[in-house]
């Protein structure tokens, strides 16, 4: 009920999950350069989320979940990023979840776009869309459905310098228009 108490939780919480970033430097150390960053690995040896009765990976993508509402809303988008490279983390490495993954990343997406973070919003959400950075179930890049070889990837970034309306900029926003969710993630 007390809304004050619940944000400065929430700024802690998100302090907290950033920490482990701290312990070395492949990681980055400003909060918004984890706009388009997905650790690979947490910290040198043994995984934290080996013993379920000392970390949780479920209940840590759900205070996640919960303390990323609780900033956005309260414009701590920049807080949201390390917090949100976390979740990324535990979906795609520990749980192997293409579903929390693509959560995940939606989450982050809109803590750029709250940051004015377009272009890092864009990749992500394009990104996203192609399945880049999904969980591997099966082991092997796969071509889609009907087809013999993999899509060639075409680069369209949004420039953030420049005005929306700009010959640039309409491309991607175009190219984002004209997505299409495949079968799997649409709603029944």
């Amino acid at each position: 009920r007390d809304l004050h108490l619940q944000l400065e939780y929430a700024l802690f919480c998100a302090h907290l999950l950033a920490l482990p970033f701290t312990c070395g430097l492949p990681h980055p150390q400003r909060a918004v350069d984890f706009a388009g960053y997905t650790p690979l690995e947490l910290v040198p040896g043994p995984s934290p989320f080996s013993d379920k009765l000392v970390c949780d990976p479920a209940s840590l993508m759900d205070v996640c979940e919960g303390a990323a509402r609780v900033l956005l809303k309260n414009e701590y988008a920049l807080e949201m990023l390390p917090m949100m490279s976390m979740h990324q983390f535990v979906a795609r490495e520990v749980l192997k979840d293409p579903i929390a993954y693509a959560n995940a990343s939606a989450w982050k997406i809109r803590a750029c776009i709250k940051a004015s973070l377009l272009s890092d919003a864009f990749a992500l959400l394009r990104d996203l869309h192609r399945g880049k950075g999904l969980p591997e179930l099966i082991g092997v890049e796969r071509p889609p459905q009907g087809e013999e070889g993999l899509p060639v990837e075409t680069h369209v970034a949004f420039r953030t310098l420049d005005p929306p309306d700009t010959e640039g900029n309409q491309a991607a926003l175009q190219a984002v228009v004209d997505m299409e969710l495949p079968a799997g993630l649409m709603d029944k």
